[in-house]
């Protein structure tokens, strides 16, 4: 498993730095399967769009990061429902 997860990586690294979306790539995709995420991942944003997240996040009373992960935790969770 040593070697997939330096090979994911590797993948990661190169797809960041030529900025190409990695789920656009079927081989990326299948090892990412396989290899469990860090927990972290980095979004761009448009600026306005961030500021009404992290506006709605204040109103809701959680921090920005929650109120994403939630978002997220929702959407995927209906989507495999």
């Amino acid at each position: 498993m040593q070697g997939v997860t330096k090979a994911t990586h590797l993948l990661r690294a190169n797809f960041e730095k030529d900025d190409v979306c990695p789920a656009d790539n079927i081989f990326y995709f299948k090892i990412c399967m396989l290899v469990p995420g860090a927990g972290t991942f980095n979004v761009r944003l448009n600026p306005e769009i961030h500021q009404r997240l992290a506006m709605q996040a204040a109103h809701d009373g959680v921090s920005l990061n929650k109120w994403v992960a939630n978002a997220l935790e929702k959407a995927t969770s209906e989507q495999h429902a």
